[in-house]
C-alpha cells in the first residue's frame, strides 16, 4: 500500500535536463539585477567610509593665486602697485574636529547596513527561488494527478457510453460519468494554467526557463529530526539586525550633533614664493614658510544647533522604540513559524493516512460495484475522493517544504547546504 501511495503522491520521472535547486539558485545569483544593485550600493557605502576617513587625514595641495592691489599713498603722485603672484605647496590638518570623527563612525554604520542589506537580498533571492522552484514542482505533480484522474474518468465514461449503446446501462449513470469527466478536464485546464504561471515565475528569477526535478518520495522523518531550538533566535533575524543598527546610528548621530558645541582646531603650513609686479618697492619673497593654527569656538548659531540636538534626541528615542518593537514582533513571528512547521508535519501525516484510507475505500467500492452491491455514483464519488486526498497530500507536502524554508529565512541561514539537504529529503 505504501508503494502505491508514494506513486500516487509524487509521480516519479527521470527529469532529463532538470536543474537542481542549488543550480537554479546559482543561475539566479548570476542573473538577478536586484542583487547586483545591492552589491553596488554596498561597494558605494564602503567608498563613502573611505571618504569620511580621508577628511581626518592631512591634505596637501599645490596653490597659486594672483592678488591685485593698487592704491595711492597720501601725498604721493603715483599709484603704488603691490600686486603679486603667490605660488607654492600647502599642508592642512584638522587637529580637533569631533563631529568629523562621529561622521566617520556614522559612515561605518551605513556601510555595515549596506552590507547587511546585500546579504539579506541574497537570502530573499534564495527564498524566492526555493519557493518558485517547489511551486513549479508542486504544480507539475498536481497536473500529473489531474491528468490521471481525467484519464480514469474518460475511460469510465467511454465504458458507460458503450454499455448504454448496448442497453446495459441507464442514461442517468452515463450523464453522471460525463459530468465527472468534464470536472476532471476542467481541473486539468486549471492545473495547466497554474504550471505555466509557476514556470514563468521561476524563469523570471533565474534568468531563463528551466525544468525542475520530480520527486518520488517525501522523507517526513527528515523534517521531524530538525531541531527547532536554533530557530528561536531574534538576534539572527535581518529585520532585527537592521533595527539594532538603526539605534546605533542614531546614538552616534545624537553624539555628533552635541559635539557641534565643541571648539575646533585646524593647522596649516605652506612653502611659498611671492613675486611682486613692482620690484622697486616690493622685492620678491622666496622660499617663504607660512604656518597657522586656527581655533574656533561656536557661540551662537541662531538656535540651529540646539534644534538639531533636540531632533537627534527624539530620533534616538524613536530608534530605541523601533528596536524594542522589532524584537517583540520577530520573537512572535519565529514562534508562530515553528508552530506552523509542526502543524504542517501533522497535516502531512493526516493527509497521507487519509489518502491510504481513501485508496482502500476506492478498492472496496470497485469490488462492490462489480458485484452489483454499489452503484456508479458511489464508485465515482470514491474516485473523486481519492483525487481530492491526492491533492490534499500534495498541498500538505508543499506547505511543509515552504514552512521549512521560512524557518531558515527568519534566521538568515538559507544556504546552498540547506538547499542540498532539503533536496535530499525529496527523493
Amino acid at each position: 500500500m505504501r508503494i502505491k501511495f508514494i506513486s500516487l503522491l509524487f509521480l516519479s520521472a527521470a527529469s532529463l535536463g532538470a536543474a537542481s535547486l542549488s543550480e537554479a539558485y546559482t543561475m539566479a545569483l548570476e542573473n538577478n539585477s536586484e542583487l547586483k544593485q545591492s552589491l553596488y550600493e554596498a561597494q558605494a557605502a564602503s567608498e563613502r567610509t573611505s571618504s569620511a576617513t580621508a577628511y581626518l587625514l592631512p591634505s596637501i595641495s599645490l596653490d597659486a593665486n594672483y592678488v591685485m592691489e593698487k592704491y595711492r599713498r597720501r601725498g604721493a603722485t603715483n599709484r603704488t602697485d603691490e600686486s603679486y603672484l603667490k605660488y607654492g605647496i600647502n599642508l592642512n590638518q584638522s587637529l580637533l574636529r569631533v563631529p568629523a570623527w562621529y561622521e566617520r563612525s556614522l559612515a561605518k554604520v551605513r556601510e555595515e547596513s549596506s552590507n547587511l542589506q546585500y546579504q539579506n537580498t541574497k537570502q530573499e533571492l534564495a527564498k524566492k527561488v526555493a519557493q518558485a522552484y517547489f511551486a513549479y514542482a508542486y504544480d507539475k505533480q498536481s497536473l500529473s494527478v489531474a491528468k490521471s484522474y481525467e484519464q480514469a474518468s474518460k475511460a469510465r465514461y467511454e465504458r458507460m457510453q458503450k454499455s448504454l449503446d448496448m442497453g446495459l446501462a441507464n442514461k442517468m449513470d452515463t450523464l453522471e460519468s460525463k459530468v465527472r469527466l468534464d470536472e476532471a478536464s476542467l481541473e486539468v485546464a486549471r492545473a495547466k494554467r497554474r504550471i505555466e504561471l509557476s514556470r514563468l515565475s521561476l524563469a523570471r528569477l533565474v534568468g531563463q526557463e528551466i525544468d525542475v526535478a520530480n520527486f518520488s518520495e517525501l522523507d517526513v522523518d527528515f523534517f521531524r529530526r530538525e531541531s527547532l531550538d536554533k530557530f528561536e533566535n531574534v538576534e539572527a533575524n535581518f529585520d532585527y539586525k537592521q533595527a539594532k543598527l538603526g539605534r546605533e546610528y542614531y546614538e552616534k548621530d545624537y553624539s555628533k550633533r552635541v559635539s557641534e558645541y565643541l571648539p575646533s582646531v585646524d593647522f596649516s603650513i605652506g612653502y611659498f614664493n611671492h613675486n611682486y609686479r613692482d620690484d622697486r618697492y616690493f622685492p620678491d619673497e622666496l622660499n617663504k614658510v607660512e604656518g597657522m593654527v586656527k581655533f574656533t569656538l561656536p557661540l551662537y548659531s541662531g538656535g540651529g544647533t540646539k534644534a538639531r540636538v533636540e531632533e537627534g534626541r527624539l530620533m534616538r528615542l524613536a530608534s530605541a522604540e523601533k528596536e524594542a518593537d522589532a524584537r517583540r514582533e520577530i520573537a512572535i513571528k519565529q514562534r508562530q513559524a515553528m508552530s506552523d512547521y509542526l502543524g504542517y508535519i501533522s497535516e502531512y501525516d493526516i493527509a497521507k493516512s487519509s489518502l491510504e484510507h481513501s485508496l482502500v475505500y476506492e478498492h472496496s467500492i470497485e469490488r462492490g460495484y462489480e458485484e452489483g452491491l454499489k452503484n456508479l455514483v458511489d464508485l465515482l464519488d470514491a474516485k473523486a475522493r481519492v483525487f481530492k486526498t491526492q491533492n490534499d497530500a500534495l498541498a500538505a507536502a508543499h506547505k511543509l517544504i515552504l514552512s521549512y524554508i521560512e524557518l531558515y529565512s527568519d534566521i538568515g541561514e538559507i544556504s546552498e547546504d540547506v538547499m542540498a539537504r532539503l533536496s535530499g529529503a525529496l527523493r
